[in-house]
């Protein structure tokens, strides 16, 4: 761990806020804090301390009594602490549970502790990893470090001393710790498993050597040189036995050549055999493939001529329509026909009818005239008869017989004008 940047705000003897830039150290590796007794010096690492696990490098005082008495009561304190670790650069800001103004009305209310962990990616940007909860923040941090609150006091911050209680720490205790530090469980590990295989392999060997045992005491030899001894004995039977073996192997070649011969032979014949099927059932379906493109041929036929029966058929059934429609019409034309000679027949008696009644307005007109004719005599009748009865001379009487003549004469005229017509 490299410490970057430290800020403390009303904490311990500080009242205000403190800066402290480790950057401008440049790459030393090794710097000392110094100092009068009661300038800060231990306050320095208690902040590193308390920011990281929110705990001091004692066990004098806890976070929450590092509040500065100096300070003004509306500045919180707070710890800001920036890193690098393992190649990553980190920030976390840790406030312990303090009292603080409230914000309306008198009085003070108890701030809760926070804690804020961040990385620090390059280009300037901010990772959040724990945004308020104490609990997490401090997990966080010995995950990344590797080491608990307690550890890291041994080990990372050793002041006023306590480096004395490292060295005075048993073996065990030590052994954990720098274990930790050294990041040594890789290597223990390694010897675990090393152990681990070590043992398999020792009871393996047992095992191997119980079977040869065991083998031995079946074909009742004492010891691996009397096997030896029995083998040296049996070698010539075996080298003869070995060629009578390589006698047989190579007739069994020989035979196993032959039989793969006949083997693919057969293949051969069933091949054959099974190409004639095939060939049987393609000129079975050749037959059905050809009917089947002789179909189709008059399919496409059909379709190509499928317009021309169309129109054809279109054109029977205009042509039905039209004999329909010239006989609807001739029959209309013979019932006209029939119509206008019974018209014509009713116009003819209307004609005679009208000059029978022409002739008998001309005959009322004669009768009229008639009529008028007989008004106008009896008229003159009584006017005669009146002329006879006032006249009692000769004159009148004269007078009426020439009047007597007179209508003689228009009664003949009359009837003879009534023959006449």
């Amino acid at each position: 761990m490299r410490p970057l940047r430290l800020t403390m705000t009303a904490f311990g003897p500080f009242p205000g806020m403190e800066r402290i830039d480790f950057t401008r150290l440049g790459a030393n590796p090794l710097f000392l804090i110094n100092g009068p007794t009661g300038s800060g010096k231990t306050t320095i690492l208690d902040a590193i301390c308390f920011a990281l696990y929110g705990k001091t490098t004692g066990a004098e005082r806890e976070g929450a009594q590092m509040r500065s008495d100096l300070a003004a009561m509306d500045i919180l304190t707070e710890v800001a602490f920036e890193f690098e670790l393992a190649g990553r650069r980190f920030v976390i800001r840790r406030s312990p549970e303090q009292q603080r103004p409230k914000a309306r009305g008198d009085g003070f209310t108890t701030q809760a502790p926070e804690a804020e962990l961040k990385e620090l990616v390059d280009g300037g940007g901010e990772k959040l990893i724990v945004a308020s909860k104490v609990s997490e923040a401090t997990r966080e941090i010995e995950e990344l470090t590797g080491l608990s609150v307690d550890q890291f006091r041994q080990v990372m911050v050793l002041p006023q001393g306590q480096f004395r209680q490292l060295l005075l720490a048993d073996s065990d205790q030590r052994e954990k710790i720098f274990g930790q530090l050294f990041q040594t469980r890789i290597y223990r590990r390694l010897e675990e498993s090393l152990k681990a295989r070590a043992a398999e392999i020792r009871r393996e060997r047992e095992r191997q050597l119980q079977l040869q045992q065991g083998m031995l005491e079946g074909a009742s030899l004492a010891s691996l040189e009397a096997l030896e001894a029995e083998l040296a004995e049996l070698e010539p039977a075996t080298f003869a036995a070995r060629e009578v073996l390589n006698a047989k192997e190579a007739a069994l070649s020989a035979a196993d050549k032959t039989c793969e011969q006949a083997r693919v032979l057969r293949d051969e014949f069933l091949r054959l055999e099974r190409l004639s099927a095939e060939q049987q059932q393609l000129e079975v379906r050749k037959v059905q493939v050809d009917r089947d493109r002789h179909q189709l041929q008059l399919a496409e036929l059909a379709a190509r001529l499928q317009p021309f029966h169309r129109e054809y058929q279109r054109c029977d059934t205009a042509l039905q329509e039209a004999v329909q429609t010239r006989e609807e019409a001739s029959h209309r034309e013979r019932t006209a026909r029939e119509q206008l000679q019974a018209i014509m027949a009713r116009q003819a008696e209307a004609e005679t009818l009208q000059t029978a009644r022409d002739q008998a307005k001309q005959q009322a007109g004669q009768l009229d005239g008639y009529l008028v004719r007989a008004e106008k005599l009896a008229t003159a009748r009584q006017k005669w008869q009146a002329a006879v009865a006032a006249a009692e001379h000769a004159e009148l009487l004269q007078s009426y017989r020439q009047l007597l003549e007179l209508q003689t004469r228009q009664q003949e005229a009359l009837r003879l004008s009534g023959e006449t017509e």
